[in-house]
């Protein structure tokens, strides 16, 4: 039978305070557990229910616990904690406190994106064809980056009575200028489409120009046939022939690849690395560009104990029953993941509870119920803290028609 989370930041969990955010979680929503990040991403968040904590709450890339020295021995980097928890362990607090409930607690480990990190270790950042370092994007194939996420998630598991440890942003990321420092986005004069994203997000640093060599490749060229490709588009020299996608170009291309391989064994190594030290199942958040990502779900599936699928690019704009209904119907991409992984009964569905992808109850119900239909392992629903009051009495009726239903 389907099982039912609610994703959760912890800094809105403790302003609501935990013993009447997992009450309400447990007994008037109904879900079965909930996704909490021990490693969260950097964040800027509304937060319309909270009228006794601050409205906005901005938040670092940071761990929500306390580390374990023991379990990076051999780490060069630490995880930098949030300024919230410097003396005491967030974390687990949330896990005793979920536990009193009967709720499980799914941990989610966010560990590439971090700004703070990257300033203190320059060399650890992904670079591009252009020579330039991100700001807060950290290489996977960075040694020292690689044994950092083993050691966080090792940490977590053994240290937390978690259900299990949800790998996030487990790849190279969704192109380099997705956004800069701040968040702020990439201003372009050219259509910056999902291919543009993906030559721009090719990472060059020194750590992957090393792993190059050892396949036999020359970076070198790769950097040279990407800029070719990039000045073309920058010049907008389509002439009205048809659009050649990231995906045939690569294919085309013996250079790009054999680039675009060593990049998935990267990852999928990384993944191999992390799974050997995690004694808690270790789900991973599936994405729809692996091109882009260099994580391919088909090469890591034996290594993690099935998927996580979000929303994909782009559904936010269509709102209500059609962005949702969408996460249901026919994707070549998602049906990927679904056959990777084994079948639906090891995959998560995420379906943000509120607007601007979520616009009405019926819509969710609707979308819940055909997703416990077909028989997903769980659903996911996002943002606690984010959701409009009426968005959780959405989530609440939900869950108790897909259970009805189910029975």
């Amino acid at each position: 039978m389907t099982r039912f989370y609610f994703h959760a930041h912890p800094a809105d969990l403790e302003a609501e305070t935990l013993d009447a955010a997992f009450a309400r979680l447990r007994g008037e929503i109904g879900v079965d557990g909930v996704i909490v990040d021990a490693v969260a991403p950097r964040r800027l968040a509304l937060r319309p229910r909270l009228t006794d904590a601050p409205r906005i709450a901005a938040h670092e890339a940071a761990a929500w616990f306390q580390p374990n020295a023991k379990h990076y021995a051999n780490a060069r980097l630490r995880p930098n904690t949030a300024t919230a928890v410097k003396s005491r362990n967030a974390l687990a607090r949330i896990v005793e406190a979920a536990a009193e409930q009967g709720l499980a607690v799914r941990a989610a480990v966010n560990l590439f994106d971090n700004e703070a990190l990257v300033s203190r270790h320059a060399t650890i950042a992904c670079v591009d064809l252009f020579g330039r370092s991100h700001e807060s994007r950290l290489c996977p194939s960075h040694p020292d980056v690689r044994e950092f996420a083993a050691s966080v998630v090792e940490d977590v598991a053994t240290n937390f009575e978690v259900e299990a440890v949800e790998l996030g942003d487990i790849h190279f990321g969704h192109g380099l200028y997705a956004s800069c420092a701040g968040g702020a986005p990439l201003e372009a004069g050219v259509p910056m489409t999902d291919d543009t994203r993906s030559l721009l997000g090719w990472c060059f640093c020194p750590a992957c120009r090393q792993r190059a060599d050892e396949f036999n490749i020359e970076a070198d060229g790769v950097v040279a046939e990407l800029t070719d490709i990039l000045s073309a588009d920058f010049a907008l020299r389509g002439g009205g022939a048809k659009p050649v996608s990231f995906a045939e170009r690569v294919a085309s291309s013996e250079q790009l690849s054999a680039y675009a391989k060593m990049r998935t064994d990267s990852v999928t190594s990384l993944v191999r690395g992390i799974r050997r030290r995690c004694s808690k199942p270790l789900p991973a958040r599936a994405t729809s560009y692996p091109q882009m990502t260099g994580l391919a779900p088909n090469a890591v599936a034996d290594f993690v104990d099935g998927f996580v699928l979000s929303p994909p690019t782009g559904l936010s704009t269509d709102g209500g029953t059609l962005a949702l209904s969408n996460m249901l119907k026919p994707d070549a991409s998602r049906d990927r993941v679904i056959e990777s992984a084994g079948g639906r009964e090891r995959v998560v569905l995420e379906f943000p509870c509120h607007p601007p992808v979520t616009s009405d109850g019926p819509a969710l119900v609707a979308a819940v119920h055909e997703a416990a239909r077909a028989g997903y392992a769980a659903v996911t629903f996002t943002d606690y803290g984010l959701a409009p009051e009426v968005c959780l009495d959405w989530t609440r009726q939900a869950i108790r028609f897909a259970r009805r239903e189910s029975a």
